[in-house]
């Protein structure tokens, strides 16, 4: 009986190692969502800061075009 309880035992550890392996898989996971919408938020929020510059050139008379 105590080898059976001791492979039930490691198959216990077996699957609560695996589940923590997943868990840690899914935060990475996660996270790495989170890093790749910052990055485009922060593209965003450059590319209309771009814009209003240009705007605000075009409004003094200047052509975007021409600065670059």
């Amino acid at each position: 009986m105590a080898a059976v309880a001791g492979l039930y035992g490691l198959g216990e550890d077996r699957q609560h190692r695996k589940k923590q392996q997943q868990q840690q898989q899914h935060q990475k996971e996660q996270l790495e969502q989170k890093e790749e919408q910052k990055k485009i938020a922060e593209r965003k929020l450059q590319l209309r800061e771009q814009q209003q510059q240009r705007n605000s050139l075009d409004g003094y008379g200047y052509a975007s075009h021409s600065l670059n």
